[in-house]
């Protein structure tokens, strides 16, 4: 599993820019492929002037990924948690997992 690079369709979050032009893209997943959707409160969670970044989040997904999802995302709060240092969150922290596995045998 590889991050997939977005940033050629990568743009502010929804609504943040009224008429900004949002590119369109799709992907095919592949069987065993992980999807993660996340909130700014986990990239842009602050240690002093540094934030945790989505280099950190897919090197925690990279770590282990024959964890559960549950525990991934646990991994995920836990490792934010600490880069905090234990200043008070700035912002929400939401994550949502979803693996592919592949197209059911009856095709539906």
């Amino acid at each position: 599993m590889l991050p997939l690079d977005t940033a050629a369709i990568a743009g502010p979050p929804l609504g943040a820019l009224a008429n900004y032009p949002f590119v369109s893209a799709h992907r095919q997943l592949q069987p065993g492929d992980l999807l993660c959707l996340f909130t700014d409160g986990v990239s842009e969670a602050g240690a002093s002037d540094r934030m945790f970044g989505t280099e950190r989040l897919a090197q925690i997904l990279l770590a282990a990924p024959e964890q559960a999802l549950a525990a991934q995302a646990a991994a995920i709060r836990d490792a934010v948690r600490q880069f905090e240092a234990g200043q008070p969150p700035f912002d929400d922290l939401t994550v949502l997992l979803a693996e592919w596995y592949g197209q059911p045998a009856n095709g539906r």
